[in-house]
């Protein structure tokens, strides 16, 4: 005995095909970086310059873009602003670089440094201080004292915020013991 059943399908219940994965929704325009999203730098600076793991988009920019992301709890709320204000600052920054089909690797990461201490400094560090520490703390000072770049930055943006120079050479001062008290 064989049994047949025969049923009316709507196609919409039909098993649908796998589809294709589309790029995180906030990065679809990679013209325009959205707030509180970190997706720039790997949806659109990786993605079309194929930098690797150790080039800007993925080593600095994707990695502490989301070290700060995921500590925006411990900042004050002046300073959950400047983190979300900065985050944006330095996508919008690379925006023209990623409309530049010649640029290289090398000449992608000069330009984010080179945009990192106007993007601080105008996303207000100067005011506030009480921030200052937590922010070192959230950057992996080996990245600091690893290339000449980014000791410039850190030169910069002191330069540009004469108590955050003041509080930078204290901090260091102390911590190496190489101040009196």
């Amino acid at each position: 005995m064989v049994l047949v059943r025969w049923a009316v399908v709507r196609p919409s219940q039909l098993p649908q095909p796998p589809q294709p994965s589309q790029p995180h929704p906030l990065t679809t325009n990679c013209s325009r970086p959205s707030l509180n999203s970190c997706n720039f730098y790997t949806d659109c600076l990786e993605k079309k310059f194929n930098c690797g793991i150790n080039g800007y988009p993925i080593r600095y920019g994707s990695m502490n873009c989301e070290k700060f992301a995921n500590a925006i709890n411990r900042f004050s709320n002046d300073g959950k602003k400047w983190v979300t204000k900065t985050m944006l600052c330095l996508q919008n920054a690379l925006v023209p670089v990623y409309n530049n089909n010649t640029i290289t690797c090398a000449e992608i990461k000069s330009a984010a440094f080179s945009s990192h201490s106007k993007c601080y400094i105008d996303s207000g560090l100067c005011s506030i201080p009480a921030d200052w520490l937590k922010i070192f703390q959230i950057i992996d000072i080996r990245d600091i004292v690893e290339s000449w770049e980014v000791i410039m930055q850190v030169v910069q943006t002191a330069e540009g915020c004469a108590a955050f120079y003041v509080w930078l050479i204290e901090s260091f001062c102390k911590e190496h013991h190489y101040c009196k008290e």
